[in-house]
């Protein structure tokens, strides 16, 4: 993004010092913007579904309360298990007493998961891709965010970040 000036007088250098100063805090409040729009869109992202849609991809509150910005440290963290859910390879859970996931089966429905469930055999389970597309939504609008604040900050003369 290209600015130019002209400059007529002193309160115009003076003008364009202030913006200068204050353009490191635009482009720093920009990173945060981005930051908390990621946030919202990934536990958005758990609750429809993931990128697949469909139902919700969280059983309790755990993994949604975990994301989050640190505006300071400039990161987004979760829990670990946030990202296994996203990662993992396709592999066989066994459906023993006490698991929420036998829970889960037989709220289920399906007579083959139930019978699976009652003779504590395996299901397959498999990944469930809710990052990648809420990640890549959000840093395709940061140029926008960048310019909206950059913008904004030399609108209105540096007294206004």
């Amino acid at each position: 993004m290209v600015v130019t000036f002209q400059i007529r007088n002193r309160r115009g250098i003076d003008n364009v010092r202030r913006i200068i100063h204050v353009f490191p805090r635009a482009v720093d409040r920009a990173v945060d913007d981005f930051g908390f729009s990621l946030k919202r869109r990934l536990k958005r992202s758990l609750t429809t579904g993931g990128s697949r849609g469909g139902p919700p991809l969280i059983w309790n509150r755990t993994l949604f309360n975990s994301i989050r910005w640190n505006p300071k440290r400039k990161e987004l963290t979760m829990v670990k298990h946030g990202v296994q859910l996203d990662t993992m390879r396709p592999h066989t859970v066994a459906l023993k007493r006490g698991r929420r996931i036998r829970d889960w089966a037989f709220e289920k429905g399906n007579l083959e998961v139930k019978i699976l469930a009652q003779l504590q055999k395996g299901i397959k389970v498999r990944a469930h891709p809710w990052i990648a597309g809420p990640t890549t939504r959000a840093i395709a609008d940061l140029p926008k965010m960048i310019k909206r604040r950059t913008s904004r900050t030399v609108r209105s003369k540096g007294r206004r970040v």
